[in-house]
């Protein structure tokens, strides 16, 4: 898993679609958008070129001190 710290006067929507927009680049497919509260999750997949797939999620909420937002994103590898 990985995470940053983003400090941006764009929307959390804005900096979540510039990533997404990202993984879509590398072959990665949205496969659920879910929102609890302040948190936005989006699960990506991808398939390998063995037919192996992967999931992955792209996550963002704000940030308690200072503004900006905390983006996390992990891949739980490739299923066998």
């Amino acid at each position: 898993m990985s995470g940053v710290w983003v400090q941006t006067d764009r929307s959390a929507g804005e900096v979540l679609t510039h990533y997404s927009a990202q993984l879509k680049a590398a072959g990665w497919k949205a496969v659920t958008d879910t929102t609890t509260g302040s948190l936005r999750v989006i699960t990506h997949a991808v398939t390998d070129l063995n037919g192996r797939e992967a999931l992955g999620t792209l996550g963002i909420r704000p940030w308690e001190k200072d503004g900006g937002y905390v983006l996390t994103v992990s891949v739980q590898g490739f299923k066998p």
